[in-house]
């Protein structure tokens, strides 16, 4: 008489899938009688988004049933541990921001608090800001789309900019392509710019102060990180969509001679490294 969320013919799915924590978490419940976690509730506790998905799509779980303690949603247990990606993958759901629990507790009420799955107080505070974020349904909390970008974090930012998120940051903040080029993996750099160029193209603003000029307060541009950390493609990305080769940053340096510290120089809207220079000169 069960509700059909603990079908144990759902946990002998999840065991099939290798869900060894979560297995352990329902074999947990049933000695001590404490069914309040549902399975989904209980996938996005262990933070597992093949489960999450199967649950919905298959198991028929609903998005805003009660899925934990005092009716707590799957959107409340997200936010709870800080779960980024399980606060995206529920919104794009149709997850309710404003339902709340039986204590009155909205999903935004409980950001954060657990640091569950957190490997450090950083990581958790980048979390916690990430899904303070959506929830908040705010574009404008400063430097979210910036830590976005320079974690790499694609996902992240495509859910923000379905949020309303803008490409550019406000009042004293890092632009996120300036953060994308000084900080986000190699990889990742060129696509994340591309993300950010499309998006500043759409709003007009791709050819801007706002764009792919925007500075830092130091008055670095995505340009002249790119130069700095050798990113040949990240440099011809950005020179190829307009990026100004001679803006100066606070100290008066050009994207040149920011090259220079990766032993490299900019020839014909190319970062060639020294010796490759001084190589093809000598043959």
């Amino acid at each position: 008489d069960r509700d059909p969320k603990f079908d144990l013919g759902v946990v002998e799915a999840f065991l099939a899938m290798n869900a060894a924590s979560l297995a352990q978490r329902f074999e947990k419940a049933a000695e001590t009688r404490d069914w309040s976690w549902s399975p989904l509730g209980c996938a996005v506790l262990v933070k597992d988004e093949s489960l999450i998905g199967y649950l919905l799509d298959v198991a028929g779980s609903v998005v805003d049933a009660a899925a934990g303690p005092y009716g707590m949603t799957a959107l409340h247990v997200a936010a709870l541990v800080s779960y980024e990606v399980g606060v995206v993958e529920l919104l794009n759901r149709g997850a309710t921001r404003d339902l709340p629990d039986e204590l009155g507790r909205k999903p935004l009420d409980l950001v954060g608090l657990s640091a569950a799955g957190q490997s450090s107080e950083e990581a958790k505070d980048g979390a916690s800001s990430f899904c303070r974020a959506l929830l908040e349904n705010d574009p404008n909390i400063t430097g979210v789309l910036a830590s976005a970008a320079a974690k790499g974090d694609l996902a992240a930012m495509e859910a923000l900019f379905a949020q309303g998120a803008r490409p550019w940051i406000a009042e004293d903040s890092e632009p996120p392509i300036v953060a994308a080029s000084r900080s986000a993996p190699p990889s990742k750099t060129v696509s994340i710019l591309s993300l950010l160029h499309e998006r500043m193209d759409e709003l007009g603003s791709a050819d801007s102060e706002e764009g792919l000029n925007a500075v830092n307060a130091s008055g670095e541009t995505a340009l002249m990180h790119a130069c700095a950390r050798g990113d040949k493609e990240a440099v011809a990305f950005l020179l190829g969509h307009g990026a100004d080769p001679y803006k100066l940053d606070s100290e008066g340096y050009t994207a040149e001679m920011w090259a220079r510290k990766a032993k490299c120089t900019l020839r014909n809207g190319t970062l060639v490294s020294l010796g490759e220079l001084r190589a093809a000169q000598e043959n």
